[in-house]
């Protein structure tokens, strides 16, 4: 068995207990359910966020990253490109 059959089995079992599970949820809990989260990745785009707050999570998560030169060139590189 190749690791390849062992992913897709696993994402087959996986697949059977997500349908399982939304068999035993109520059809107008699941509806309201959905509706939330789109309404939240709606809000989350056009939520404003501290500059600062954002700068100092990214300087401490490059402080242990293995690769922090790559990794800041690479994000510097991504925040250009959204700029243009």
């Amino acid at each position: 068995m190749t690791g390849n059959d062992t992913r897709e089995k696993a994402l087959d079992v996986l697949k059977k207990q997500i349908r399982e599970q939304k068999k035993r949820i109520d059809p107008a809990v699941l509806a309201r359910a959905q509706e939330a989260l789109a309404a939240k990745g709606a809000a989350a785009a056009s939520v404003p966020y501290d500059r600062e707050t954002a700068r100092a999570a990214v300087e401490i998560f490059l402080k242990d990253h293995a690769d922090a030169e790559g990794f800041s060139r690479k994000l510097a590189k991504k925040l250009h490109q959204d700029k243009n």
